[in-house]
């Protein structure tokens, strides 16, 4: 009997907390070890390597099943699936910018309703700071649909180098972060940004919150990136298992991408 493969495209670098997690309970809590070619398919931030990562994963000898790491690499997937109906996991990500096809589930960081919540904590008369990834199609619709209450205005703070994450003149009211795979990866240089410096701060993963000196006004919104990725490890374990992404989806009560495990703090 062939050796299952499993294939895992992601936009960032090969060792992440996540993609370690993922590992770790695919190969290890499941038990697969040495029973499974597993690789993975990393641009190294680099997005203009993204697409031909896709190809290159979906390539004979085809994959008993593909994770995505993030939006961008499960649009892509669902072009280049299309015909073949690869099983498709989104580890983590946005809601799919098209009706996703049968063959794709997962997860995805709903933070657009969190967000615009978190904005009714600020009092009239703040301005919030949002930064975001313009690069990225998820970050920047959720900064364009946040709807501040009466009395809190929006700054927006839009970067996709992170050569340009340096700490800005003059004092900070407020402070958010949309979630993005590149800031994800620079938490430290963006809490640098900001440490000691912005009245209350609010961040979509707790690494961030963590690298911070003095946590008195800081917030966690998001969700535990590393627990949803060993989810989506279940998921490839039950379809190497012989299960499907209807079973998965049917599940779920319909729902092809549930909320990611939420990581609050409390309000």
């Amino acid at each position: 009997m062939p050796m299952p493969k499993v294939r895992l495209v992601t936009p960032t670098r090969r060792n992440t907390s996540s993609i370690a997690a993922f590992e770790d309970e695919l190969l290890n809590h499941f038990g697969w070890g040495e029973d499974i070619d597993f690789d993975v398919h990393a641009a190294n931030d680099d997005l203009s390597k993204l697409s031909t990562l896709v190809t290159d994963a979906v390539k004979a000898p085809v994959p008993n099943v593909i994770v995505s790491a993030g939006l961008m690499a499960t649009n892509l997937l669902q072009a280049a699936t299309s015909a073949s109906l690869i099983p498709v996991i989104q580890a983590a990500g946005g809601g799919p910018s098209t009706t996703a096809q049968s063959n794709i589930t997962g997860f995805t960081l709903n933070s657009l309703a969190t967000a615009n919540n978190l904005l009714t904590k600020f009092a009239s008369g703040r301005t919030v700071t949002v930064l975001y990834n313009d690069y990225n199609t998820t970050s920047s619709y959720v900064y364009s649909h946040l709807a501040p209450p009466p009395g809190v205005t929006l700054t927006g703070l839009p970067i996709h180098d992170p050569a340009l994450l340096v700490r800005p003149a003059g004092a900070i009211d407020g402070f958010i972060v949309i979630p993005d795979a590149m800031l994800y990866k620079y938490h430290r240089k963006v809490v640098a940004m900001v440490e000691r410096k912005a009245a209350q701060t609010c961040y979509p993963e707790r690494q961030f919150k963590n690298a911070h000196e003095d946590k008195g006004n800081v917030k966690v919104y998001g969700s535990h990136v590393p627990a949803t990725f060993r989810l989506a490890a279940s998921y490839v374990n039950f379809i190497l298992n012989g299960g499907t992404v209807a079973q998965i989806v049917a599940q779920n009560g319909g729902v092809r991408f549930p909320n990611a495990v939420a990581d609050n703090d409390p309000p």
